[in-house]
Parts: C-alpha cells; structure tokens; sequence
C-alpha cells in the first residue's frame, strides 16, 4: 500500500508540473471536458482520460475500450449554462430589441439593464453521445456546442455607429450579441493490448463544425446627418456556416500496477483546418483545431469500490483554450448505487450511478463560479 500511494503522489506532481501559463478563449466545440462527455464522467470532475471503461472511451480514450468486457449502447445529454442569475434579464432585453420598434422609455429600460449586466455574459455548452462498445471496439455519434450572448452599452461624443449606411457622430447604444459554435462526429474506435500493462487505441472520425451568430443594436442618435429619427434599431445575421474534416484521435493506458493505471490521449492528431462557409460558399469564419494532449491517473482499491481519477486537460492551453485540472471519485456503495464526486478549479460536481443489470442510469449535478449550474443524465444498456 506505502509503494502505491508513492507512486500516485509521485505521478500526480509530475502532471501538475507539466501545466502550462493559462490562456484564455471558448474552444466549448472542440472540447467536451468543461462539462464531461457523459453524466458519469461529469460527476467525477471530467477525471475520465484513464478510467474510460465505457461507451464513452470513444471520446475520452480509445484505448481504455480495452477495459470493455461486456456489450454497451449509452445515450447521455450533459449541460452547463452560466450567469443564470441574470439570464432573466438580459431575456427582458432582448424581447424588446428584437422588435426592432423602440420608445424612448423602452431604451430607458434597457439601457439601465444593460449598464447593470456589462461584462456578464449569458453562456453555456452541452455535450450528447449515442455510442456502442464493444471490447475493443466502439462506434457512434457525439456532439459538443457552445453559445455565448452578452449585453454591451456604449456612449459618449465622437462615439460612430454606421446604421444604414449613416454615420452618427454622437449618441449612445445599447447591443445583444449571441453565437454558437457546434461539431458533431461521427466515429469508430479500437484498442489493441501491446502486452499485459499497455494498450493504444484510435479513434478515426468525420468532424463537422458549425458556427451562427446574430446582433442586434439599438442606437439613440443625439447628432448626425442627414437627420436621423430619435432612435433606430438593427439587426445582423451571419447564417449559418459549416465545414467538416476527418480528425484522428490517439490513446495510450498503461497499468502501473493491476490497480494503478496511467493514460494520455491526442486529440485532433491530423490539426485539421476549418473554413466554415454559408449557403453561398463565402467563408464566415476559419478555426484551426490543434492537436492537444490530455493526461490522466486512475487508481482503484483491492476490493474495487473505491476509484479516484486525477487529469489533467489540454497540456500547455492550446487553440485559445486554458489547462485544466480535474479530480474525481467513485464509490461502488453497493451492486446497485454508485456515488461519484469530483471537480475542477472552478467548479464542483457529483452524481449516482443505478445499476439494475442490463439496464443502468446515470445523474450528475454541478456548481461553480459565476452561477454554474451543471446537470447531465444517461441510460446505459448492456448485453
């Protein structure tokens, strides 16, 4: 037991070593570890990269279809929205701007709502996958998507704003931006025991990305010319615009000991461009998918109730995105109740697991900073 918790101190410390300077950005499309693919997974902090035992091994890790023994169909949806606590409000002002017809106590309103909600923007992601495994294999479909809508005021003398093609020199402006950026893949993974400690697997998907957004500003004219009605309201679309690659995923786990398991994946090896195009084929928008590097440490007791999951995700914050940690647990409480708990820097999770034979269920739940509400459910079969 000293030898093991030596080795699990020891792994741990070289993972956080190897984090990098956080960067900042959204890569919620790219990724599904800010919300967990899957409600298991979600309730141990998305700590998930070694243990990957699962129909969900088809995103966390190839190779951990090694740990497949029985035939599997999971279908899951997990959410995570943001700010909830002024979600309400900014709805308020986006019913009013949306009408395109504003009276100047309408603007009185939303100006006060949105010199109130500045710089707090109304976001969330979701993840959902339908996979079956088998040992060794997997296939199946998965999505992960993001959106972000936010509130801006703006005012002051020299401020331009262009509204059908006017300049106004001076005035004051209220705006709602929303966006989403979405992929679904469809895919096929194996795994291949290399020996008895160590396993690879791949994952080879079709990756189709979609990207919308949508403004709408209010602006009340004090000057320009020629004369401008008191206040006028616009509104831009970008329709949506896709492009699709084929990306390839690598895994590794290797066994320490029988209850000590070590696990990395690459994911978006082949770092495929996107030139996300609209219905007319014009280019809205370009994303570029590095190749990133999670790492993961499982450990498991003698009698197999207790597993606790340490990851670290995306090593050295690529594609705009930050390095993060995750940690988990779970506890076999008994052959029909699992209870999990886990987190991440910024936020906490838990769920339970059901396990009525061939038929499972799985619930999650988590909070964090700047109201987080996290939930995720699943229904597992296995034959």
């Amino acid at each position: 037991m000293k030898k093991l918790l030596v080795v699990t101190l020891a792994t741990m410390i070289v993972l956080t070593m190897t984090m990098q300077v956080m960067v900042q950005g959204d890569t919620s499309a790219l990724s599904g570890a800010a919300v967990g693919m899957g409600p298991r997974s979600a309730a141990m902090g998305g700590a998930f990269v070694a243990v990957a035992d699962d129909a969900t091994a088809l995103y966390w890790n190839p190779a951990g279809l090694t740990n497949v023994t029985d035939t599997s169909w999971t279908n899951s949806v997990v959410g995570r929205a943001e700010n909830l606590d002024v979600a309400d409000e900014a709805k308020d002002v986006y019913d009013i701007v949306k009408e395109l017809d504003i009276t100047p106590g309408d603007f009185d309103f939303i100006r006060t709502q949105a010199q109130q909600l500045a710089g707090k923007p109304v976001g969330g992601n979701a993840t959902a996958i339908s996979a079956v495994a088998f040992p060794n294999v997997a296939l199946g479909v998965y999505g992960i998507g993001g959106g972000l809508g936010e509130l801006q005021y703006t005012a002051g003398t020299g401020t331009g704003y262009v509204i059908d093609g006017v300049e106004v020199y001076e005035g004051e402006a209220v705006s709602v931006t929303g966006s989403a950026l979405w992929q679904t893949s469809t895919a096929a993974a194996f795994s291949y025991d290399l020996n008895d400690r160590l396993a690879v697997g791949a994952a080879v998907r079709k990756m189709n990305l979609r990207y919308r957004d949508k403004d709408w500003q209010s602006v009340v004219a004090v000057s320009g010319t020629p004369p401008l009605p008191e206040i006028v309201t616009s509104e831009a679309e970008t329709p949506t615009a896709k492009d699709e690659a084929t990306v390839v995923d690598l895994g590794l786990m290797y066994a320490v000991e029988p209850r000590v398991r070590l696990a990395a994946v690459v994911r978006n090896l082949t770092s495929p461009n996107f030139a996300l195009k609209d219905s007319t084929g014009q280019v809205v928008a370009r994303y570029n998918a590095d190749a990133v590097i999670d790492l993961g440490l499982a450990v498991s007791s003698a009698d197999g109730k207790h597993l606790a999951a340490f990851d670290v995700h995306n090593i050295g914050g690529r594609n705009g995105d930050s390095s993060t940690i995750h940690v988990g647990y779970e506890w076999q409480a008994s052959s029909l109740l699992a209870i999990r708990i886990g987190g991440t820097q910024s936020t906490l999770t838990s769920g339970i697991g059901l396990d009525l034979g061939f038929l499972q269920f799985d619930f999650a739940i988590g909070t964090g900073h700047n109201d987080t509400q996290q939930a995720g459910a699943a229904i597992n079969f296995e034959f």
